[in-house]
This record gives C-alpha cells, structure tokens and sequence, in this order.
C-alpha cells in the first residue's frame, strides 16, 4: 500500500460520498443508477474509441468475461442500494454496506490465493476496521440490539456489500488481465485503468438500460425522474464516475485489493457527518 494509493482513495471516499447523498436526498429509485451513467456513456465511448492506444475490440476473453461478471455485481449493487436508501437513513444504512465488504474481500482473496497474502497485523486491522464501521450508527455500547441488523432491511444491505465485493474482485481481475496482454505493453497504468474504465461504463449502462427496459415498473417512472432530478443525477454520475476511476488506479499500487477494501471506508465518518448536516438524520 503505497501513499500514492491512499491519496487517491482519500479523494475517491469524498466522492462517493458526493453522490451518495445527492442519491439519498433525491429519494429516487433503480432508475436513477442509469440516469447517473447518461453523460459517462457518451464521456468514456469517446475515450474507448477516439483516445486509449489500446485496441479494446482485440483484447482476449478472459478480460471481457471478468468485466461482465463486475458489471453484474454491479447492477445488483445499484438494485440493493436504491431500495435501501428508500427504507433506511444514509447514516444507519452507508457504515454497515461498506463494512461487510472489507470481511468478504479479505476472506475471498485470501481463500483464492488473488494478490499478495496478508499479513496477520493487516488483517486484524481489516476486522477492527469492520468492528468499527458496524458500530458507527450507535449512539453507546449499552443500546446495541441483534434487531437493529438482523431484520429485513440487512438483506438489502447484504447485497450491497456482496455486490460491492464481488464488482471490486473483478475489477482487479480485469485489470490484470488488461496488463497482460500485447495491446497493454508500453501503455501506462494510469491510462489502462482509464481505458477499462471506459469499457465498464458502457457495459454498466447498457445492463442496467436493459434492466429497466424489461421491468415495466422502472420504464413507467424514467420520464418523471428525468424531469424532476435529470441535471441532478447527471452531475452525481460524474462523481460516481470520479470515484471509481481513482479507485481503479489506485488498485496499481497495492499488493492485495483487500487493502483498497479497507482504505475506501475513510468514507464512512464522512457520511455520517453529511447525513446529519444535510439530511438531518
């Protein structure tokens, strides 16, 4: 884990918080998750085919089948996060979906041998980290209740932390695979991270376009959703866009992608504070 990493995921963690909370305050649904990728599909296909050096269209399966298996993770992420925040607070909801992934990823990676292995010291920090982000919502030790994450609303959250984990394993598999190859060598880090990201976001909306196309409950609300918070949504989806391009970058400077895991929960004090400020939660 390199300052270089954490710097980026700092700026990432404010970010995503950005977005979070325009999300939250706009109390929108699923559809609002392709709304926000409107002006990234038509920002990163210009990048895919007028800027990268890379031949995207050449690249081998195993780089195409890891983004489509991120992009899916994905969606489900969007579909649990927009029914959650129609049902919990930010500053209950955001602490606990970012928490859990830092457990998952730790476990999966060091199961599948993916990164570098972690240390003991590393991930003791990982489960204090975890322990932490799970009591942030209380007020005091003495009002923890098993009700208050045990009921129907932390399944929900639990796949916005599966999805969460599983989009950010792939990601780091895309990446790998991305370097790989003949049409990555001599391409900087920083422009193949830029370049997967293009590829993704494309991939992204055009699942989740095709989510709302079959649910005839999400086409009836895309007119009133575009008129009431479209510019809001749009500017929202850059910050989401932002967000995730440093954490892709970032994911060049570490060893292991649990360690980026546990870095973007720097978010949490952030939102917790927004969501009291802002929301008044």
């Amino acid at each position: 884990m390199t300052i270089a990493a954490f710097i980026l995921i700092l700026l990432s963690a404010l970010l995503h918080v950005t977005w979070n909370l325009v999300v939250k305050a706009a109390r929108t649904g699923f559809v609002s998750y392709g709304v926000m990728g409107i002006p990234n599909v038509f920002l990163w296909a210009v990048g895919i085919f007028c800027v990268t050096p890379v031949a995207v269209l050449q690249l081998p399966w195993p780089f195409w089948a890891s983004a489509l298996c991120a992009v899916t993770a994905d969606a489900l992420y969007g579909l649990a996060l927009f029914s959650a925040y129609k049902r919990m607070d930010m500053s209950i909801a955001y602490p606990i979906m970012r928490s859990l992934p830092i457990l998952f990823t730790m476990i999966i990676t060091s199961c599948l041998h993916l990164g570098s292995a972690l240390s003991v010291r590393a991930m003791v920090g990982m489960v204090i980290v975890f322990l932490g982000c799970v009591l942030m919502p209380q007020a005091k030790f003495s009002g923890i209740k098993w009700s208050d994450y045990v009921n129907r609303n932390m399944f929900l959250v639990l796949l916005i932390a599966l999805g969460t984990t599983f989009y950010t394993i792939f990601d780091s598999q895309a990446l790998k695979a991305l370097g790989g190859t003949a049409a990555a060598q001599g391409v900087s880090a920083p422009m193949l991270s830029l370049t997967y990201y293009g590829v993704r976001a494309v991939l992204l909306n055009a699942e989740i376009w095709g989510i709302v196309a079959l649910t005839p409950s999400f086409r009836a609300t895309v007119p009133e959703c575009l008129r009431k918070h479209g510019w809001k949504l749009m500017a929202a989806g850059l910050c989401a866009s932002g967000t995730y391009i440093l954490v892709l970058i970032a994911m060049n400077f570490v060893t292991n992608v649990s360690y980026v895991q546990v870095f973007r929960q720097m978010a949490l004090p952030f939102s917790v504070f927004a969501a009291v400020l802002f929301l008044k939660e």
